[in-house]
Protein backbone atom coordinates (compact mmCIF):
# COMPACT_ATOMS: atom_id res chain seq x y z
CA UNK A 1 0.00 0.00 0.00
CA UNK A 2 1.44 3.53 -0.48
CA UNK A 3 0.64 6.65 0.91
CA UNK A 4 2.11 9.90 0.12
CA UNK A 5 1.11 13.58 -0.50
CA UNK A 6 1.51 14.68 -4.11
CA UNK A 7 2.65 18.38 -3.80
CA UNK A 8 3.26 21.03 -6.68
CA UNK A 9 7.04 22.34 -5.76
CA UNK A 10 6.61 25.80 -3.90
CA UNK A 11 10.45 27.01 -4.96
CA UNK A 12 10.80 30.52 -4.20
CA UNK A 13 7.53 31.32 -3.96
CA UNK A 14 6.25 30.60 -7.61
CA UNK A 15 2.64 31.20 -7.89
CA UNK A 16 2.81 29.19 -11.27
CA UNK A 17 4.54 26.05 -9.00
CA UNK A 18 1.84 26.04 -6.70
CA UNK A 19 -0.76 23.19 -6.33
CA UNK A 20 -2.66 21.59 -4.22
CA UNK A 21 -2.37 18.85 -1.40
CA UNK A 22 -3.39 15.26 -2.91
CA UNK A 23 -3.38 12.28 -0.63
CA UNK A 24 -4.05 9.05 -2.55
CA UNK A 25 -4.46 5.31 -1.10
CA UNK A 26 -4.79 2.48 -2.90
CA UNK A 27 -7.77 0.28 -1.99
CA UNK A 28 -6.88 -1.57 1.72
CA UNK A 29 -8.98 -3.38 4.10
CA UNK A 30 -9.36 -1.98 8.01
CA UNK A 31 -8.52 -5.74 8.95
CA UNK A 32 -4.55 -6.11 10.48
CA UNK A 33 -4.12 -9.65 10.77
CA UNK A 34 -0.24 -10.38 10.68
CA UNK A 35 1.35 -13.86 12.42
CA UNK A 36 2.96 -11.21 14.87
CA UNK A 37 2.40 -7.61 15.71
CA UNK A 38 5.72 -5.73 15.77
CA UNK A 39 6.27 -3.41 18.90
CA UNK A 40 7.77 -0.87 16.54
CA UNK A 41 7.62 0.23 12.88
CA UNK A 42 10.66 -1.91 11.33
CA UNK A 43 13.41 0.41 9.95
CA UNK A 44 14.50 0.53 6.23
CA UNK A 45 17.79 -0.41 7.58
CA UNK A 46 16.00 -3.18 9.49
CA UNK A 47 14.54 -4.66 6.78
CA UNK A 48 17.80 -4.98 4.77
CA UNK A 49 20.11 -5.99 7.43
CA UNK A 50 18.09 -8.55 9.09
CA UNK A 51 18.75 -6.92 12.31
CA UNK A 52 14.78 -7.26 13.48
CA UNK A 53 14.64 -10.52 16.12
CA UNK A 54 12.01 -11.79 17.51
CA UNK A 55 12.53 -10.52 20.85
CA UNK A 56 11.67 -7.09 19.46
CA UNK A 57 8.03 -8.24 18.74
CA UNK A 58 5.28 -9.00 20.41
CA UNK A 59 3.14 -12.22 19.65
CA UNK A 60 0.16 -12.66 17.89
CA UNK A 61 -2.04 -12.65 20.97
CA UNK A 62 -2.06 -9.06 20.76
CA UNK A 63 -5.12 -9.14 19.00
CA UNK A 64 -4.63 -5.74 17.06
CA UNK A 65 -7.94 -6.37 15.19
CA UNK A 66 -9.64 -6.07 18.61
CA UNK A 67 -7.77 -2.95 19.56
CA UNK A 68 -8.23 -1.52 16.26
CA UNK A 69 -12.55 -2.13 16.75
CA UNK A 70 -12.28 0.63 19.41
CA UNK A 71 -10.84 3.09 17.20
CA UNK A 72 -13.15 5.27 14.68
CA UNK A 73 -13.75 3.60 11.17
CA UNK A 74 -12.21 6.98 9.59
CA UNK A 75 -8.82 6.50 11.53
CA UNK A 76 -8.36 2.45 11.24
CA UNK A 77 -6.91 2.66 7.55
CA UNK A 78 -4.52 5.13 8.67
CA UNK A 79 -3.31 2.74 11.50
CA UNK A 80 -3.18 -0.30 9.30
CA UNK A 81 -1.21 1.61 6.50
CA UNK A 82 1.25 2.28 9.01
CA UNK A 83 1.50 -1.03 10.85
CA UNK A 84 2.30 -2.48 7.77
CA UNK A 85 4.44 0.15 5.76
CA UNK A 86 5.99 2.26 8.77
CA UNK A 87 5.12 5.66 6.69
CA UNK A 88 3.99 8.30 9.49
CA UNK A 89 1.96 10.23 6.56
CA UNK A 90 -0.70 7.61 6.59
CA UNK A 91 -1.53 8.90 10.10
CA UNK A 92 -4.14 11.78 10.83
CA UNK A 93 -3.58 12.81 14.46
CA UNK A 94 -5.18 15.76 15.64
CA UNK A 95 -5.92 17.21 19.24
CA UNK A 96 -9.56 15.60 18.66
CA UNK A 97 -8.61 12.48 17.99
CA UNK A 98 -5.37 12.03 20.02
CA UNK A 99 -6.42 9.79 22.60
CA UNK A 100 -7.35 7.28 20.32
CA UNK A 101 -3.45 6.75 19.09
CA UNK A 102 -2.44 6.58 22.11
CA UNK A 103 -4.80 4.09 23.78
CA UNK A 104 -4.13 1.50 20.68
CA UNK A 105 -0.24 1.92 20.95
CA UNK A 106 -0.36 1.41 24.57
CA UNK A 107 -2.34 -1.56 24.11
CA UNK A 108 -0.12 -2.95 21.64
CA UNK A 109 2.86 -1.30 22.84
CA UNK A 110 4.18 0.13 19.88
CA UNK A 111 6.87 2.11 20.61
CA UNK A 112 7.31 4.16 18.10
CA UNK A 113 3.77 5.14 17.62
CA UNK A 114 4.56 6.08 21.21
CA UNK A 115 7.39 8.43 20.67
CA UNK A 116 5.55 9.79 17.32
CA UNK A 117 3.00 10.68 20.44
CA UNK A 118 5.07 12.28 22.55
CA UNK A 119 7.18 14.05 20.37
CA UNK A 120 3.71 15.71 19.02
CA UNK A 121 2.57 16.57 23.02
CA UNK A 122 -0.55 16.60 22.29
CA UNK A 123 -0.44 18.78 18.97
CA UNK A 124 0.14 17.73 15.39
CA UNK A 125 2.95 17.58 13.56
CA UNK A 126 4.06 18.23 10.52
CA UNK A 127 3.46 16.17 7.30
CA UNK A 128 1.37 13.09 9.98
CA UNK A 129 -1.61 15.46 10.26
CA UNK A 130 -3.01 18.80 10.14
CA UNK A 131 -1.16 21.66 11.80
CA UNK A 132 1.88 21.67 14.62
CA UNK A 133 4.10 24.19 16.20
CA UNK A 134 5.78 23.88 12.74
CA UNK A 135 3.04 23.80 9.60
CA UNK A 136 1.18 26.86 8.98
CA UNK A 137 -1.95 27.75 11.25
CA UNK A 138 -4.29 30.10 10.92
CA UNK A 139 -7.04 31.73 13.26
CA UNK A 140 -9.92 32.92 10.52
CA UNK A 141 -11.89 35.38 12.39
CA UNK A 142 -15.23 37.00 10.24
CA UNK A 143 -16.11 40.58 11.93
CA UNK A 144 -19.56 41.71 12.30
CA UNK A 145 -21.11 43.11 9.45
CA UNK A 146 -21.29 46.92 10.42
CA UNK A 147 -20.70 50.31 8.81
CA UNK A 148 -17.19 50.48 9.21
CA UNK A 149 -16.23 47.10 8.57
CA UNK A 150 -19.07 45.09 6.34
CA UNK A 151 -16.93 42.74 4.64
CA UNK A 152 -13.92 42.06 6.63
CA UNK A 153 -11.77 38.92 7.38
CA UNK A 154 -8.93 38.61 10.22
CA UNK A 155 -6.53 36.31 9.69
CA UNK A 156 -4.20 35.43 12.67
CA UNK A 157 -1.06 33.81 11.62
CA UNK A 158 -0.58 31.69 15.15
CA UNK A 159 3.17 30.80 14.27
CA UNK A 160 3.99 34.60 13.42
CA UNK A 161 1.59 36.40 15.82
CA UNK A 162 0.72 38.39 13.54
CA UNK A 163 -2.92 39.68 11.91
CA UNK A 164 -4.00 40.72 8.37
CA UNK A 165 -7.02 42.24 7.83
CA UNK A 166 -8.72 41.36 4.57
CA UNK A 167 -11.50 42.52 3.29
CA UNK A 168 -13.46 39.89 1.28
CA UNK A 169 -16.32 41.20 -1.09
CA UNK A 170 -18.42 37.64 -1.15
CA UNK A 171 -18.87 37.05 2.48
CA UNK A 172 -21.21 40.15 2.31
CA UNK A 173 -24.02 37.60 0.94
CA UNK A 174 -24.55 35.91 4.24
CA UNK A 175 -26.53 38.28 7.29
CA UNK A 176 -26.19 38.36 10.45
CA UNK A 177 -26.39 34.93 12.36
CA UNK A 178 -24.15 32.56 9.62
CA UNK A 179 -21.91 30.18 10.99
CA UNK A 180 -18.31 28.39 9.50
CA UNK A 181 -15.77 26.13 10.11
CA UNK A 182 -12.70 24.97 8.35
CA UNK A 183 -13.07 21.53 6.35
CA UNK A 184 -10.47 19.29 5.04
CA UNK A 185 -10.42 16.46 1.84
CA UNK A 186 -7.66 14.58 1.20
CA UNK A 187 -5.94 17.08 3.69
CA UNK A 188 -6.06 19.98 1.48
CA UNK A 189 -8.18 22.76 3.98
CA UNK A 190 -11.23 24.55 2.71
CA UNK A 191 -13.68 26.63 4.63
CA UNK A 192 -17.47 27.05 4.94
CA UNK A 193 -19.92 29.37 5.70
CA UNK A 194 -23.65 28.85 5.88
CA UNK A 195 -26.83 30.53 6.81
CA UNK A 196 -27.64 33.95 8.46
CA UNK A 197 -30.40 36.53 8.06
CA UNK A 198 -31.65 37.52 4.77
CA UNK A 199 -31.25 35.28 1.68
CA UNK A 200 -28.72 32.66 2.86
CA UNK A 201 -30.65 30.87 5.02
CA UNK A 202 -30.02 27.50 3.08
CA UNK A 203 -26.94 28.60 1.22
CA UNK A 204 -24.13 26.95 1.77
CA UNK A 205 -20.63 27.69 0.32
CA UNK A 206 -17.05 26.53 0.31
CA UNK A 207 -13.92 28.80 -0.11
CA UNK A 208 -11.00 26.68 -1.57
CA UNK A 209 -8.34 28.03 0.86
CA UNK A 210 -5.23 26.98 -0.94
CA UNK A 211 -6.47 28.07 -4.39
CA UNK A 212 -8.23 31.34 -3.39
CA UNK A 213 -11.80 30.68 -5.16
CA UNK A 214 -15.58 30.22 -3.81
CA UNK A 215 -18.10 27.36 -5.15
CA UNK A 216 -21.63 27.44 -3.94
CA UNK A 217 -22.79 23.83 -2.48
CA UNK A 218 -26.39 22.26 -2.29
CA UNK A 219 -28.73 23.61 -0.70
CA UNK A 220 -29.42 23.11 2.96
CA UNK A 221 -32.67 20.90 3.82
CA UNK A 222 -33.77 23.57 6.43
CA UNK A 223 -33.03 27.40 7.20
CA UNK A 224 -30.17 28.30 9.44
CA UNK A 225 -29.70 31.48 11.61
CA UNK A 226 -27.24 31.23 14.95
CA UNK A 227 -26.42 27.82 14.64
CA UNK A 228 -22.87 26.08 14.16
CA UNK A 229 -21.17 23.80 11.69
CA UNK A 230 -18.37 21.19 12.73
CA UNK A 231 -16.17 18.42 10.95
CA UNK A 232 -16.26 14.89 11.56
CA UNK A 233 -14.65 12.41 9.55
CA UNK A 234 -15.39 13.63 5.39
CA UNK A 235 -18.71 15.71 6.66
CA UNK A 236 -19.47 19.23 8.16
CA UNK A 237 -22.78 18.97 10.69
CA UNK A 238 -24.89 21.76 10.70
CA UNK A 239 -26.41 21.94 14.06
CA UNK A 240 -29.35 23.65 15.48
CA UNK A 241 -29.98 27.53 15.34
CA UNK A 242 -32.67 29.92 16.07
CA UNK A 243 -34.96 28.44 12.93
CA UNK A 244 -34.54 24.92 13.33
CA UNK A 245 -33.78 22.02 16.05
CA UNK A 246 -32.25 19.74 13.20
CA UNK A 247 -28.93 18.49 12.60
CA UNK A 248 -27.85 17.87 8.89
CA UNK A 249 -25.14 16.39 7.86
CA UNK A 250 -23.22 17.57 4.91
CA UNK A 251 -21.29 15.11 2.62
CA UNK A 252 -18.20 17.62 1.17
CA UNK A 253 -17.14 14.96 -1.49
CA UNK A 254 -20.28 13.94 -2.68
CA UNK A 255 -21.71 17.95 -2.14
CA UNK A 256 -25.13 16.44 -0.79
CA UNK A 257 -27.23 17.06 2.76
CA UNK A 258 -29.19 15.20 4.66
CA UNK A 259 -31.23 15.50 7.56
CA UNK A 260 -30.40 12.63 10.14
CA UNK A 261 -31.75 14.05 13.85
CA UNK A 262 -33.20 16.69 15.70
CA UNK A 263 -31.79 18.43 19.05
CA UNK A 264 -33.21 16.98 21.97
CA UNK A 265 -33.62 20.91 23.50
CA UNK A 266 -33.71 23.53 20.94
CA UNK A 267 -31.03 25.61 21.06
CA UNK A 268 -28.76 28.24 19.45
CA UNK A 269 -25.83 30.61 19.98
CA UNK A 270 -24.30 27.65 21.40
CA UNK A 271 -20.87 26.65 21.59
CA UNK A 272 -19.94 23.16 19.90
CA UNK A 273 -16.67 21.35 19.92
CA UNK A 274 -15.28 17.21 18.53
CA UNK A 275 -14.40 14.23 20.75
CA UNK A 276 -13.79 11.33 18.75
CA UNK A 277 -16.52 10.56 16.54
CA UNK A 278 -18.98 12.71 19.23
CA UNK A 279 -19.85 16.04 19.26
CA UNK A 280 -20.70 18.47 21.94
CA UNK A 281 -23.26 20.95 22.65
CA UNK A 282 -23.07 22.82 25.46
CA UNK A 283 -25.27 25.37 26.87
CA UNK A 284 -27.22 27.85 24.52
CA UNK A 285 -30.63 30.41 24.33
CA UNK A 286 -33.70 28.51 24.35
CA UNK A 287 -37.11 30.03 24.13
CA UNK A 288 -36.96 30.47 27.68
CA UNK A 289 -33.43 32.20 28.08
CA UNK A 290 -29.93 30.47 28.34
CA UNK A 291 -29.74 26.70 29.39
CA UNK A 292 -26.97 24.45 31.24
CA UNK A 293 -27.99 21.48 29.29
CA UNK A 294 -25.05 19.25 27.52
CA UNK A 295 -25.98 17.57 24.08
CA UNK A 296 -23.97 14.96 22.37
CA UNK A 297 -23.97 13.86 18.97
CA UNK A 298 -22.80 10.77 18.21
CA UNK A 299 -22.01 10.79 14.67
CA UNK A 300 -22.07 6.84 14.42
CA UNK A 301 -24.94 5.88 15.44
CA UNK A 302 -26.93 9.80 14.69
CA UNK A 303 -28.70 9.90 17.43
CA UNK A 304 -28.25 12.65 20.28
CA UNK A 305 -28.23 12.27 24.30
CA UNK A 306 -28.13 14.37 27.37
CA UNK A 307 -25.34 14.93 29.61
CA UNK A 308 -25.13 16.19 33.04
CA UNK A 309 -25.76 19.54 32.68
CA UNK A 310 -22.82 22.35 33.12
CA UNK A 311 -22.50 24.53 36.55
CA UNK A 312 -23.86 27.54 35.08
CA UNK A 313 -26.69 28.42 32.49
CA UNK A 314 -24.69 30.39 29.32
CA UNK A 315 -24.68 31.07 25.40
CA UNK A 316 -22.41 31.86 23.09
CA UNK A 317 -18.64 30.99 24.31
CA UNK A 318 -16.05 28.51 22.83
CA UNK A 319 -15.42 24.81 23.50
CA UNK A 320 -11.73 23.24 22.53
CA UNK A 321 -10.02 20.28 23.31
CA UNK A 322 -6.76 19.42 25.44
CA UNK A 323 -5.05 16.37 26.76
CA UNK A 324 -8.65 14.82 26.41
CA UNK A 325 -10.18 17.19 28.09
CA UNK A 326 -12.59 19.52 26.61
CA UNK A 327 -12.37 23.55 28.12
CA UNK A 328 -15.13 25.88 27.62
CA UNK A 329 -14.94 29.35 27.52
CA UNK A 330 -18.39 31.11 28.61
CA UNK A 331 -19.74 34.59 27.73
CA UNK A 332 -19.71 34.77 31.51
CA UNK A 333 -16.01 34.67 32.54
CA UNK A 334 -15.84 31.28 33.20
CA UNK A 335 -13.65 28.58 32.25
CA UNK A 336 -14.62 24.96 32.82
CA UNK A 337 -13.49 22.12 31.97
CA UNK A 338 -15.25 19.19 30.93
CA UNK A 339 -14.26 15.46 30.96
CA UNK A 340 -16.24 13.71 27.51
CA UNK A 341 -15.79 10.51 29.09
CA UNK A 342 -17.43 10.88 32.74
CA UNK A 343 -19.86 14.23 31.66
CA UNK A 344 -18.03 15.47 34.82
CA UNK A 345 -17.70 19.51 34.88
CA UNK A 346 -14.82 21.38 36.83
CA UNK A 347 -14.28 25.00 37.36
CA UNK A 348 -11.23 26.19 36.62
CA UNK A 349 -9.65 29.99 36.82
CA UNK A 350 -11.82 33.18 35.84
CA UNK A 351 -11.01 34.64 32.86
CA UNK A 352 -9.04 37.52 33.17
CA UNK A 353 -12.11 39.61 32.02
CA UNK A 354 -15.64 39.03 30.91
CA UNK A 355 -16.24 39.29 27.10
CA UNK A 356 -18.64 38.00 24.15
CA UNK A 357 -17.86 37.66 20.70
CA UNK A 358 -14.09 36.29 21.29
CA UNK A 359 -12.57 33.64 19.60
CA UNK A 360 -10.41 30.39 21.25
CA UNK A 361 -7.92 28.45 19.89
CA UNK A 362 -5.48 26.12 21.03
CA UNK A 363 -1.47 25.96 20.62
CA UNK A 364 1.10 23.69 22.08
CA UNK A 365 -1.37 22.59 24.24
CA UNK A 366 -2.28 25.62 25.61
CA UNK A 367 -5.23 28.15 25.30
CA UNK A 368 -5.10 31.80 23.47
CA UNK A 369 -8.25 33.94 24.05
CA UNK A 370 -8.50 36.39 21.59
CA UNK A 371 -10.68 39.52 20.78
CA UNK A 372 -14.74 40.27 21.81
CA UNK A 373 -15.90 42.86 23.06
CA UNK A 374 -15.88 43.75 27.42
CA UNK A 375 -19.42 43.28 28.99
CA UNK A 376 -17.91 44.05 32.54
CA UNK A 377 -14.69 45.60 33.82
CA UNK A 378 -11.67 43.61 34.51
CA UNK A 379 -11.96 40.64 36.64
CA UNK A 380 -8.57 41.26 37.85
CA UNK A 381 -6.22 43.75 37.34
CA UNK A 382 -3.28 43.63 35.26
CA UNK A 383 -1.21 45.66 32.25
CA UNK A 384 -3.75 45.07 30.06
CA UNK A 385 -6.93 46.59 31.80
CA UNK A 386 -6.57 49.66 30.12
CA UNK A 387 -6.07 48.02 26.49
CA UNK A 388 -9.62 48.00 24.46
CA UNK A 389 -8.62 44.52 23.44
CA UNK A 390 -6.34 41.76 24.44
CA UNK A 391 -4.79 38.13 23.97
CA UNK A 392 -4.46 36.07 26.99
CA UNK A 393 -2.75 32.34 27.19
CA UNK A 394 -4.85 29.78 30.11
CA UNK A 395 -2.46 26.42 30.84
CA UNK A 396 -4.28 23.88 31.84
CA UNK A 397 -1.69 22.16 33.68
CA UNK A 398 -1.54 25.24 35.98
CA UNK A 399 -4.92 26.43 35.51
CA UNK A 400 -3.43 30.11 34.75
CA UNK A 401 -3.63 33.11 32.91
CA UNK A 402 -1.04 34.96 31.51
CA UNK A 403 -1.03 38.40 29.42
CA UNK A 404 -0.05 37.82 25.72
CA UNK A 405 -0.22 41.43 24.52
CA UNK A 406 -2.81 43.97 23.51
CA UNK A 407 -4.41 45.99 20.48
CA UNK A 408 -5.33 48.95 19.59
CA UNK A 409 -8.46 47.96 18.04
CA UNK A 410 -11.22 46.34 19.09
CA UNK A 411 -11.74 42.92 17.43
CA UNK A 412 -15.00 41.63 17.87
CA UNK A 413 -15.56 37.98 16.32
CA UNK A 414 -18.83 36.80 15.18
CA UNK A 415 -17.57 33.49 13.94
CA UNK A 416 -14.20 32.24 13.73
CA UNK A 417 -12.27 28.63 12.78
CA UNK A 418 -9.06 27.08 12.60
CA UNK A 419 -7.18 26.18 9.18
CA UNK A 420 -4.12 24.03 9.74
CA UNK A 421 -1.71 22.87 6.71
CA UNK A 422 -0.31 19.83 6.80
CA UNK A 423 3.29 21.42 5.06
CA UNK A 424 4.66 24.38 4.28
CA UNK A 425 2.70 26.30 2.04
CA UNK A 426 3.07 30.43 1.19
CA UNK A 427 -0.47 31.16 0.83
CA UNK A 428 -2.71 32.24 3.74
CA UNK A 429 -6.85 32.23 3.74
CA UNK A 430 -8.49 34.90 1.97
CA UNK A 431 -4.92 36.30 0.33
CA UNK A 432 -3.20 35.80 -3.30
CA UNK A 433 0.50 34.79 -3.24
CA UNK A 434 1.20 38.51 -4.02
CA UNK A 435 -1.59 40.40 -2.35
CA UNK A 436 -5.17 40.43 -0.84
CA UNK A 437 -8.32 38.79 -2.31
Amino acid sequence: MSTQFDVRRLNNHNPASLGRWQLTQSHHEVNYTPNKCHASAPTLSELTSGQRTNAQEVTSSCHCNSFLNEVPVQLRKGIVSYLSSGDQTSLSITPQNHHFFRKFADDINHRQLKSILDNLNGNCGGTICRGSINSPMFEVMFRPMTDNHNNQVQVFDIRKNIIHTIEVKKITRFGEGFSTCAVYVRDCPYILISGGYGKTQTTIEKYDVVENKWAKCCSLKNSRIKHRMVFVGRSAYIIGGKTSASIERYDIANNNSEEITTLPIRVHSFAATTYGDNVFIFGGKSQNGDVACVQCLDTRSGKVHRWPDLPYKCSGGQAIVVKDQIYFATNHGHMIKFDPTSGQSILCSQQPYIRKHFTMFSNQDRLCIFGGLRTEGPVESGPSSMSPNSMYIYDPDSDTWTFERSYNETVSVYSSCTVRYPKECPVKPFMKLFGYC
